[in-house]
């Protein structure tokens, strides 16, 4: 079903009490149907909910090893299962194994040119569980207004992981707007410091200041472009413009711009001869029994495999994108630009190498400081 088909389902099916639409989903990527596969519209939208046209949605999975043997035998899944799991995995066909996640396991197939092709949701996303107070936070911030805007909140963990734990996407929107939202969302707030007379143009506008009553972060960035373009709203440019409405920004660093895909795929990167996050962060109490028995059965009990990054399984914009950014071109090597806007966010903060800083220690250490009695310093 194409999308226009639905819409035209939908409005018909609006005059009718309790219209439900019910349709079997094709996880298997087919050539010529917009569709089917992860980069297909019912994925993006519906499936991730980031866009459900005004619906509830309701998801029922059936997998081959659900089905009654009087179906579909034993024998046969046993087959099936040597040739879209445990071959593709032997002989490490990427391809196969992107297929027999829908085919054996009534997933989404992805598509083989993903611009970051070692992201797998079986073992980067985890459950939400609340950020303890202690880790470090960092936050990044992609403009937009015609195209949407995206911020991404990152933690840290004590031990040094990292949690991608926020997101905030939205377009349509001016910077002041934004602001006020983003603001909403970190729970901080912006207090009223002047008002300032611009010289050239005579326009008068307020000057907050970010007020960290819920979150501080150790980096707040934003692209670095911006500090560079004029805004159309004010006199200066898109990056002053956000700090003066009240959220702190620096400069992202853009000179590592050509290598961003590399550093993202490091942090990507599955080392099999670690632990997973979930074992430490089930052990320490942040992850309740319930989510931790879901997660080892999915896994089928195995433990192994660690990353530095990791998300929760509500970010769902940048879930949907990091699923369908693909590679374009007749190379196939250069990153397509668009559906890739929590992906800038995310990709702003990892040159500022995000590490755990232990702010009890430096609080211990500002307490015990010798004052100088002269300078009071």
């Amino acid at each position: 079903m194409t999308e226009p088909q639905f819409d035209g389902v939908d409005e018909r099916g609006r005059t009718r009490q309790a219209f439900q639409i019910c349709f079997p989903m094709t996880g298997h990527k087919l050539k010529g149907r917009q569709d089917t596969g992860k980069s297909g519209w019912i994925y993006r939208k519906l499936y991730l909910g980031t866009d459900l046209k005004g619906h509830t949605l309701g998801k029922y999975k059936l997998w081959i090893d659900g089905v009654p043997d009087a179906i579909y035998s034993a024998e046969s899944k046993k087959k099936a299962y040597q040739k879209w799991v445990e071959e593709p995995r032997k002989n490490r066909d990427r391809k196969a194994m992107r297929e027999g996640e829908a085919r054996y396991y009534g997933g989404f197939e992805g598509e083989a040119e993903l611009v970051l092709e070692n992201w797998d949701a079986d073992h980067h996303v985890i459950p939400r569980f609340d950020i303890p107070r202690g880790w470090t936070l960092y936050r990044g911030i992609d403009h937009g207004r015609v195209r949407p805007a995206a911020v991404i909140w990152m933690a840290v963990t004590s031990w040094g992981d990292c949690i991608l734990y926020r997101e905030f996407y939205d377009k349509g929107k001016t910077i002041a707007q934004n602001v006020i939202n983003i603001l909403a969302a970190c729970g901080n707030t912006r207090n009223k410091v002047t008002m300032q007379t611009d010289a050239d143009s005579e326009i008068t506008f307020p000057i907050y200041e970010e007020e960290f009553a819920h979150e501080r972060y150790e980096e707040s960035v934003l692209d670095g472009k911006s500090f560079k373009m004029p805004t159309s709203d004010r006199p200066g440019t898109l990056g002053q413009m956000y700090n003066d409405c009240g959220l702190f920004c620096t400069p992202a660093d853009m000179s590592r711009e050509d290598s961003y895909i590399e550093l993202f795929q490091k942090y990507l990167e599955i080392d099999r001869s670690r632990e997973h996050i979930m074992v430490r962060l089930f052990k320490s109490g942040y992850i309740p029994a319930g989510d931790w028995e879901n997660w080892m059965k999915r896994r089928g009990g195995d433990i192994m495999g660690a990353s530095r990054l990791y998300v929760f399984h509500d970010l769902k914009f940048f879930c949907s994108e990091i699923e369908t950014w693909q590679n374009k071109g007749d190379d196939k090597e250069k990153p397509e630009d668009a559906h890739n806007h929590t992906l800038d966010a995310c990709k702003f903060i990892l040159p500022t190498e995000p590490h755990y800083v232990d702010t009890m220690e430096e609080k211990h250490e500002e307490e015990t400081m010798e004052i100088n009695e002269v300078t009071g310093y």
